[in-house]
């Protein structure tokens, strides 16, 4: 699940995944505009078939939230 989410975000962000680790948030990345936070939490819905509200929408700041959301 871990990886998926790290391919998720490498195309989202158009940054290698070599860059990236579980635990960026959204401080640490440039590319992490609100935008691109509009289209990494679509494609992990899209990817693991769940909605996630939009109350949470929000909340999540990096990547670790997520797989912590999604387990």
């Amino acid at each position: 699940m871990e990886d998926k989410i790290l391919e998720i975000a490498s195309s989202v962000f158009n940054i290698d995944k070599a860059y990236l680790n579980i635990n960026i948030s959204k401080d640490e990345l440039s590319q992490w505009d609100s935008l691109a936070h509009i289209q990494l939490i679509s494609e992990i819905e899209d990817t693991f078939n769940i909605e996630i509200p939009i109350n949470d929408f929000w909340k999540i700041n990096s990547l670790k939230q997520i797989l912590n959301y999604l387990k």
